[in-house]
């Protein structure tokens, strides 16, 4: 054998060794099961067949029937997901100003509640496409908004806000004064029970459960301050917010989301990008 073909030899041999000694290191971050390891949701998806969603109590996207059965929108579209995907679903209620930590310690797997898209939370995590269009509004009592007929004569008021929400964002933006609450539907109480002035919650909830007909009737709502859009949270770099998009293009050009519109009342809230 002559010296060429033994250095072609020897140069081939050791392409092989590297190749193999990095498939055995677990470089891949894909094969991990830390869910800390994001490239590694997938598999933990298919190893335990259950995606962990977390979310708060948010008529109508996510709540409780009497019998403790949990509905809304986002449970259902959550819920169809996972027959997308093979797998089942469980919702966990979480602390919502804590959202990014239970997904980043691998409590949850995902976040579907009624999430506005912000830059600070895209540095944090992976969102997915936006899928409805929503607004923050302030809720009153029904005769104060004859005294208080323009948002410039609101700015003096006491506002209820959820901790973590879009509506603190937007009464910290404009300087409002505020009472933390724990829930959106906390800070409505607020307003009813006389703690606070006003409330700054998300039209989409304003509509199922402020005036005539809903649960507080003696309260209204107006005065749009701000225009978002929501969306689904994965861990940061998660293959599972490829999947959500595919399954949500695909979704939202069906008569069955359609439906499922019209039942909560969303249809004018949903967004048809995918088109």
């Amino acid at each position: 054998m002559n010296s060429f073909i033994r250095k072609i030899l020897s140069v081939f041999c050791i392409i092989v060794l590297i190749t193999a000694m990095y498939g055995c290191s677990g470089g891949n971050e894909a094969e991990s099961d830390d869910p800390q390891a994001t490239n590694g949701d997938l598999r933990k998806l298919m190893m335990s067949h259950t995606l962990v969603v977390g979310v708060t109590d948010y008529e109508p996207l996510s709540y409780l029937l009497d019998d403790g059965t949990r509905t809304g929108f986002d449970v259902e579209l959550a819920s169809r997901f996972g027959e997308y995907m093979g797998v089942n679903v469980q919702f966990t209620e979480i602390e919502w100003d804590k959202k990014t930590e239970y997904l980043e310690n691998g409590k949850i797997d995902c976040l579907w509640n009624g999430m506005t898209a912000t830059s600070d939370l895209d540095d944090q995590i992976s969102l997915s496409s936006p899928y409805l269009s929503n607004s923050q509004v302030i809720v009153m009592k029904t005769d104060q908004f004859k005294k208080y007929d323009s948002v410039k004569k609101c700015v003096h008021l006491l506002f209820g806000v959820e901790i973590g929400s879009a509506g603190q964002d937007v009464a910290k933006d404009n300087g409002y004064r505020t009472i933390l609450c724990t829930t959106q539907k906390d800070a409505i109480k607020s307003v009813s029970e006389g703690r606070c002035d006003a409330a700054i919650i998300d039209n989409i909830m304003a509509e199922s459960l402020v005036g005539e007909g809903n649960e507080f009737e003696e309260l209204s709502f107006d005065y749009p301050l701000s225009s978002e859009q929501f969306v689904v949270g994965f861990r940061k770099t998660s293959p599972l917010t490829k999947e959500v998009n595919t399954f949500l293009k695909e979704f939202f050009g069906t008569d069955e989301a359609k439906s499922l519109g019209d039942k909560y009342n969303l249809t004018d809230s949903m967004i048809y990008m995918y088109d």
